[in-house]
């Protein structure tokens, strides 16, 4: 447990990640009629950043468990990551109309990356790391400014032999070598803490699918 929390750490300290010692309520992507929560929770952030009078959170808002102080559903429709509707905090009272003023659909045009959601069953601790690679099944959807270019399911093994197929990709990649000589230059990690530090982040250090 002690080296879980090491890494943790190391994780917040390199890639400035967000940890939280309270699971946060996801937000959820809509995919061809059926709900996905998401793992990651900024997506609307960039666009908050520059239009922040448009951030329905209120000043005084604070919950433990969701610390943006919204919760954003997204629709996919005809390959294009929309957003569907915003709530406050606990609320069920939609705030898209302050969020999105206008009748246009908001299209998340910035949103490139791998998008990925964890759900069914899951008997592990909810507070322990480990809990990421026990869910029944995962969904990752492939982003590319706002647009779909590949959905994929997986069981709870397909996901784990995934992850390791990505990570053996991106270790073949121009990009890795670079990464690890940052991340072992100043002597604090060795080149397996470094790998250890990218396989955690994989599916955010890459952006596409590498691998079949």
């Amino acid at each position: 447990m002690r080296k879980k929390v090491i890494l943790l750490a190391i994780l917040a300290l390199w890639f400035a990640v967000p940890t939280f010692a309270t699971p946060q309520i996801p937000d959820v992507l809509i995919y061809r009629g059926q709900e996905y929560p998401l793992t990651v929770d900024e997506l609307m952030e960039p666009y908050f950043a520059k239009y922040p009078e448009l951030n329905p959170k209120p000043e005084d808002f604070w919950m433990s468990a969701l610390w943006r102080g919204y919760v954003a559903k997204f629709e996919i429709i005809d390959d294009q990551l929309l957003l569907k509707d915003i709530t406050v905090g606990d609320s069920e009272n939609s705030a898209l109309r302050k969020v999105v003023p206008g009748d246009q659909p908001l299209k998340l045009d910035w949103v490139t990356g791998l998008l990925v959601s964890m759900y069914g069953g899951n008997d592990a601790d909810p507070y322990d790391m480990e809990s990421l690679y026990a869910y029944e099944k995962y969904a990752i959807f492939e982003i590319a400014e706002g647009e779909l270019k590949e959905a994929r399911h997986f069981t709870n093994k397909s996901y784990l032999k995934f992850r390791e197929r990505q990570f053996e990709a991106f270790k073949k990649s121009a990009e890795y070598k670079p990464l690890v000589d940052k991340m072992t230059a100043d002597g604090r990690l060795s080149q397996s803490d470094a790998d250890a530090n990218i396989k955690y982040q994989i599916l955010r250090r890459t952006k596409t699918f590498l691998v079949p």
